[in-house]
């Protein structure tokens, strides 16, 4: 369970991590996110500048045809 979700899958680069930042920005310290993405540039992408963002990569986990990452907000 996560404290808050976002679907990125109807996205494209760059608009991926700008969905995923504005939304980690509503949340407070220390709370999770499960972002579904998909394949390929968002899965390459969304983990590594999460981290760049000072996240914690909690989990990434298949999901169908696509994936579910769940980051933690540093707090």
């Amino acid at each position: 369970m996560t404290d808050a979700f976002i679907d990125i899958t109807g996205e494209v680069c760059p608009l991926t991590f700008v969905r995923v930042k504005l939304k980690l920005e509503t949340m407070a310290a220390g709370t999770t996110l499960g972002i579904r993405l998909n394949p390929g540039e968002p899965l390459d992408n969304i983990p590594r500048s999460l981290q760049e963002e000072g996240c914690r990569i909690v989990s990434l986990t298949p999901d169908g045809e696509a994936f579910l990452l769940v980051a933690a907000k540093p707090g």
